[in-house]
């Protein structure tokens, strides 16, 4: 037998293994993010509410709002993409600290800085996030207009 004939259904084979555990992957971490988010509101402490999400086999967009349940001194807003991989799942995004009644920017009128960045790695096979803040590689905004 041929050696060619062996070797295009052995790729057929490998490409459909892909593509259902990157299937897999994006489940499990939509999955994992709900429940988690869904255990902290249990605990009675924040409002979370999670919009503007679009659950993707490879990326994964949306915001996470979370506020006190009682009062409307402050409002954290992430937003988030995440990058599927079939081992893991790359997320970043900004962190906008807002308060007061009509959820100002914290600091919003006097510093004109970019909001924080966040990052974090969701590994699928062991459950575990691993996650910090990120440092910005641009320029300041220029106040002189050029």
């Amino acid at each position: 037998m041929r050696k060619e004939r062996l070797i295009v259904p052995l790729l057929v084979v490998l490409l459909f293994a892909w593509m259902a555990a990157q299937a897999i992957s994006s489940w499990l971490f939509e999955r994992e993010m709900a429940r988690t988010l869904a255990d902290l509101e249990a605990r009675g402490e924040l409002d979370i509410e999670r919009v503007d999400v679009d659950q993707g086999w490879w990326t994964s967009t949306g915001r996470i709002h979370l506020a006190p349940l009682f009062g409307q001194a402050w409002r954290l807003e992430l937003t988030y993409q995440a990058r599927h991989g079939v081992l893991s799942t790359h997320l970043d995004g900004e962190v906008m600290l807002r308060h007061g009644p009509e959820n100002r920017h914290l600091f919003g009128e006097s510093l004109a800085t970019a909001p924080p960045l966040w990052e974090a790695r969701y590994h699928v096979l062991s459950g575990t996030l691993e996650g910090g803040s990120s440092s910005r590689r641009c320029a300041s905004p220029s106040r002189n207009g050029s």
